[in-house]
């Protein structure tokens, strides 16, 4: 029994590591001087939690928090996750456009989230 239970957990820990670098891989290649470049980061993210944490729905911000708070993520990463949807979100339906700057910091703060998850 506990050979079975280990190895799922292998498996589970390898897909999550593989949805990571799928997401990583995805925030690299954005082009940051498209004219909607925000949207693209945007649909990254959102993507990224769908699949990582299984989500089945269009989830609201209020509605992550509650998705992952049962999840094993330790307290400043979780905070640092609702930080950036929301300013994620902020951008995309926002009135003024991001800067190349933002969306570079943004686009490397995500990418340390998905490595601490």
């Amino acid at each position: 029994m506990w050979f079975f239970n280990k190895k799922k957990k292998e498996e589970h820990t390898a897909k999550r590591e593989r949805i990571k670098n799928k997401y990583l891989r995805k925030l690299d290649n954005l082009d940051m001087h498209k004219k909607n470049a925000h949207k693209g980061l945007h649909s990254v993210i959102r993507n990224f939690f769908i699949e990582f944490f299984n989500i089945h729905y269009e989830f609201t911000y209020d509605e992550l928090v509650k998705e992952t708070k049962e999840k094993r993520i330790k307290k400043p990463v979780r905070e640092k996750m609702y930080q950036l949807s929301k300013e994620i979100d902020n951008l995309k339906f926002g009135d003024s456009p991001a800067s190349k700057e933002d969306l570079a910091r943004l686009i490397g703060d995500c990418k340390n989230m998905i490595k601490a998850i």
